[in-house]
């Protein structure tokens, strides 16, 4: 029968004694079984640990810093990575996706209409920011009926008929007032400065 001597408890052991390891030369662990246990801290201790380090001041921006890096020298590996996450938990990034969206409607919406935009060659986008200060320059209400309802994105010349998707040719406007126009170009009064 073979035998190895651990550095722990300086016993000569029986090679049933150790664990494997298939990095070592001998194919074993250096410590035996139960020096392994009194050597390796409890999942509470590391815990702790960990939370200890998390709380010195610049851990967290160092570590976003590491990440960054990281994705920036291995780009496409990280995104095969996550294509291959999202692909085997659909659910859990179904319903990440529709938090963000509940948490961030305008950004929805703005992402919602370039999307709509390029799928009919229109030029022009617009951002979250430029619609909230477009709702604001209308009072929040609608540009047709003046009625403080939730708005939609109304393209002054529609996008059917070659309009662009640049702020300048959008105004907000109530779900009913945007299917009445529907098709159809209606200039919209200019917004009351207040």
């Amino acid at each position: 029968m073979k035998s190895k001597q651990c550095p722990g408890c300086e016993q000569t052991l029986a090679i049933t004694a150790f664990s494997k390891d298939a990095r070592r030369r001998d194919g074993l662990q250096c410590y035996c079984r139960a020096c392994q246990k009194t050597r390796r801290p409890s999942k509470a201790a590391e815990a702790a640990r960990v939370r200890e380090y998390r709380k010195r001041p610049g851990s967290a921006e160092k570590n976003r810093q590491r990440c960054r890096e990281y994705h920036a020298k291995n780009r496409e590996a990280c995104i095969a990575r996550a294509r291959q996450w999202r692909a085997a938990n659909p659910e859990a990034t179904y319903a990440a996706v529709k938090t963000w969206r509940a948490a961030n409607p305008e950004q929805t919406l703005a992402m919602n209409h370039a999307y709509r935009a390029r799928r009919m060659d229109a030029e022009g986008e617009f951002s979250a920011q430029e619609w909230i200060e477009k709702c604001a320059a209308y009072s929040d209400c609608c540009a047709y009926c003046h009625k403080a309802v939730k708005l939609t994105v109304q393209h002054v010349i529609p996008l059917t008929r070659s309009g662009s998707n640049r702020i300048a040719n959008i105004v907000p406007a109530c779900a009913t007032c945007n299917s009445r126009i529907g098709n159809n170009i209606v200039i919209p009064p200019e917004p009351v400065p207040s």
